[in-house]
């Protein structure tokens, strides 16, 4: 797996992630995109890494990230609230779909734990989403 790491911003929160590839992109071509979104925790390293290593080898890129309160993203450590992930899912998604290696009109969000709601919710607002799981 091919890893960029990456900042963007939540409602003026820096978010720390990655854009992660499979081994054998090629530069200048779009895939599409699944952004792993971790329950409570929000640690981008664990999960969401384990979950893109499957993702990148099927075609798909990703973006994993550490919610804010989570380093070494900003906020208040080790505090995570539902809408807080909602906003943190939500800019993580607007970045992706300014990314030069992904289709913006094919992402969709893999959601567990704290997070399976909060994507739904995020589908519903944003109905071009391509998939929830």
């Amino acid at each position: 797996m091919k890893t960029r790491d990456v900042i963007f911003y939540s409602r003026g929160t820096k978010i720390v992630g990655a854009v992660n590839l499979p081994d054998d992109y090629q530069e200048g071509t779009k895939i599409p995109c699944i952004i792993p979104c971790s329950g409570y925790t929000g640690i981008g390293a664990a999960y969401p890494t384990l979950l893109s290593r499957l993702f990148t080898r099927f075609g798909y890129a990703c973006v994993t990230f550490d919610y804010r309160g989570w380093l070494p993203s900003e906020g208040n450590i080790g505090n995570t609230i539902a809408e807080d992930e909602y906003f943190d899912i939500e800019a993580a998604y607007i970045f992706a779909q300014q990314q030069p290696e992904i289709q913006s009109e094919n992402i969709g969000l893999f959601g567990w734990g704290f997070a399976a709601p909060t994507v739904l919710k995020l589908a519903a607002n944003y109905p071009e989403i391509k998939a929830v799981g």
